[in-house]
């Protein structure tokens, strides 16, 4: 039969046709069945996917916009490179842009390109009209283009899939994905893949808001378990042979590394792994004044007849950047429940706090009384709030003060119980946003535990708080004091 493609038109068999529809239709036959890779120890090896490579192959069918944090070398990089040329191949008028770190990183990926290109069967060929260090243009009107980062990379360019490749190292990016964003938001789609480097860059904000569902990328997480050939054993040279941070940025994939991270590290990428899957039941839109973070309440799990819950609240500071913050808590086991945070000028956020702690059975309401704190508390007292905390400290026992005071006195107690429940894995946290803030909880320079620049810990220290006047509420006799 005559295959007619754009500026191209050549007889094929029947058979030859048969696999151009299927590998049309799917990028993981096309790899699998006539794809090569080159092995550093084997050589040229036929380029058979793993499950965790076809899975990837799904979602990039499935999803525009697909973020992925993954360890070192899990062959992302030919997975992408493959994915390009098919885009290249089998359909007309296509533009790749793919933006690595550097100029000598940028030709390797497009060397990846050409690499199974050339081992591919003529009938599958497109012909090249262009083949240069950075650029490969078909016949069929697409090409493949590779450049090192700058601050003009993807700018005025028409693009129908933007690769950034370990887009956490790669300077500009996010003026390149500022650029670039306009030109896909029509049709286009992006894969912006990295290893961990840090939490303070644009590629980390990226993942956040992604596992958060704040934006519109497609979190994809990679494990180094995910590679078959990769056991104990090869975990084991990779710790005799790496320091402690190369080995949790290159192989666990975490942001941070456990000597600058108050909680322990294992522990919360476990229940980062865990929170990631679930999603609330129920989220809540306020109104306008909420614009930069909608869904500020997160409901888990149902209020209960008969169950005991606390509503532990800090308010924010006062500044612009603050949020308010508070979770309900079930008292029994810690779980939490539901999540709030949030912009929403004060009087708003007493409103619904009121009306949250109402809903769970009148929870006993445990407000940080620092601050705009005061003004909290007393509104829930003007309210005759039937439940509310009353601090009594252990340096003076016949004294009581309303709400919890976040002092120098309590805070390392309430970083110790929160750092004994993660450990222990009982914490009962299943929101992604306050793992989110617990690996931003970092030793400060001066020994003080706090959140990273320009990050926030308000989730924290609610949470810090209620899970003190939890364990303390079990063990006290005269708690809770209720109010009229």
């Amino acid at each position: 039969c005559l295959w007619e493609t754009k500026g191209m038109a050549r007889n094929i068999t029947n058979a030859e046709f048969q696999e151009i529809l299927k590998c049309r239709g799917s990028p993981a036959y096309f790899l699998n069945a006539y794809g090569f890779i080159r092995d550093p120890i084997r050589g040229k090896i036929p380029f058979k996917l793993y499950r965790y490579q076809e899975i990837t192959f799904a979602q990039f069918l499935k999803n525009s916009f697909n973020l992925i944090l993954k360890s070192r070398q899990m062959g992302l990089s030919w997975l992408v490179a493959g994915y390009a040329l098919w885009l290249c191949l089998f359909f007309e008028e296509k533009k790749v842009l793919m933006i690595s770190i550097k100029d000598a990183t940028a030709k390797a990926l497009l060397k990846k390109v050409r690499y199974i290109y050339s081992y591919l069967p003529d009938f599958l060929k497109a012909e090249l009209i262009d083949d240069n260090m950075s650029k490969m243009s078909f016949v069929t009107g697409s090409e493949i283009e590779s450049v090192p980062t700058s601050e003009e990379a993807g700018r005025s360019e028409s693009l129908s899939l933007l690769i950034i490749d370990e887009a956490a190292f790669v300077r500009w990016i996010e003026d390149i994905w500022q650029a670039s964003f306009p030109t896909l938001s029509t049709g286009g789609s992006a894969i912006i893949l990295s290893t961990p480097n840090g939490m303070d860059n644009f590629y980390y904000d990226l993942w956040s808001k992604a596992i958060e569902g704040k934006s519109l990328f497609n979190p994809i997480r990679i494990h180094w378990w995910y590679h078959p050939e990769r056991d104990e054993r090869w975990l084991n040279i990779q710790k005799a042979n790496m320091s402690s941070l190369q080995l949790a940025q290159e192989v666990y994939g975490d942001f941070v590394a456990s000597g600058n991270l108050v909680f322990d590290v294992a522990a919360l990428r476990s229940l980062q792994d865990e929170c990631s899957m679930i999603m609330p039941i129920e989220t809540l839109f306020l109104d306008e004044h909420d614009q930069d973070f909608p869904c500020g309440q997160y409901i888990f799990e149902k209020p209960r007849p008969k169950v005991d819950y606390i509503l532990s609240v800090d308010p924010a500071k006062g500044g612009a950047a603050d949020y308010h913050a508070a979770h309900i808590l079930e008292r029994h086991t810690g779980k939490q429940v539901a999540e709030y945070r949030t912009r929403i000028p004060l009087d708003l956020f007493h409103h619904r706090i009121l009306q949250l702690g109402s809903e769970y059975n009148n929870a006993n309401a445990a407000i940080e009384n620092n601050n705009m704190g005061i003004a909290t508390n007393l509104f829930f007292r003007n309210q005759d709030y039937p439940n509310i905390y009353e601090y009594t400290s252990p340096l003076k026992s016949t004294q009581r003060e309303l709400g919890f005071p976040t002092n120098s006195l309590t805070r390392p107690l309430l970083i110790e119980e929160l750092d004994t429940s993660i450990r222990e894995g009982v914490s009962g946290v299943q929101g992604i946003r306050t793992v989110n803030e617990l690996l931003n909880f970092c030793w400060s320079k001066s020994g003080k535990p706090e959140a990273q620049s320009g990050k926030h810990d308000d989730l924290v220290i609610a949470l810090g708080n209620g899970r003190y006047v939890r364990q303390h509420s079990i063990s006290e006799v005269d708690f809770p004091v209720i109010l009229s």
